[in-house]
């Protein structure tokens, strides 16, 4: 009976985790030459970080303008500035571009990017899967344990009716003997 209850543990200790947060509407801009931004602090410093992964979905007309970006608040103000950002997905005049800062010295890569959409009601959606192994990622770029901030801002005449995801995946094992 003991051995089956440790097998049992470490069974159930092998099992992946994963969390989500999914961010709330931002409130339309009284104007339609402005945009709407807000900050929110996702830190991607977990110990045993095996997967993250930034999802945007939108009702895509040309007007519509939603971007996501993640970096490192360096400044410390609560807001991601544009040199703070490393990474982001946005959708623009009717596009997906997924881009980030390779090296400060290096100029800006292209990120991988999974597409759909649109569906019957109009709604569009990019995803950017990005694979972490010991803090590292290919490349390296993608990745950085310091980032601690996710900016999503919104331009546009129409109603994006934007919904952001971002998923990070763990995975970890403990095994306890006496």
């Amino acid at each position: 009976m003991k051995k089956l209850l440790i097998i049992i543990g470490c069974l159930a200790a092998c099992v992946a985790m994963a969390r989500q947060q999914n961010l709330a509407q931002l409130a339309p801009s009284q104007f339609a030459d402005t945009e709407v931004t807000t900050n929110v602090t996702w830190a991607l410093n977990l110990p045993s970080l095996k997967k993250y992964r930034v999802e945007l979905g939108l009702v895509g007309t040309p007007s519509n303008n939603v971007e996501v970006a993640l970096g490192h608040d360096a400044d410390g103000d609560g807001a991601l500035s544009l040199d703070e950002q490393a990474v982001w997905l946005a959708w623009d005049c009717g596009e997906w571009t997924a881009r980030g800062i390779r090296d400060r010295g290096l100029g800006i890569g292209d990120v991988p990017l999974m597409t759909s959409g649109p569906d019957t009601n109009g709604v569009v959606s990019a995803s950017v899967d990005v694979a972490v192994s010991n803090h590292k990622s290919k490349p390296a770029w993608l990745y950085d344990q310091n980032w601690n901030l996710v900016r999503v801002t919104r331009r546009g005449i129409d109603d994006a009716q934007e919904r952001v995801s971002l998923y990070t995946r763990v995975a970890g094992t403990l095994i306890l003997i006496r």
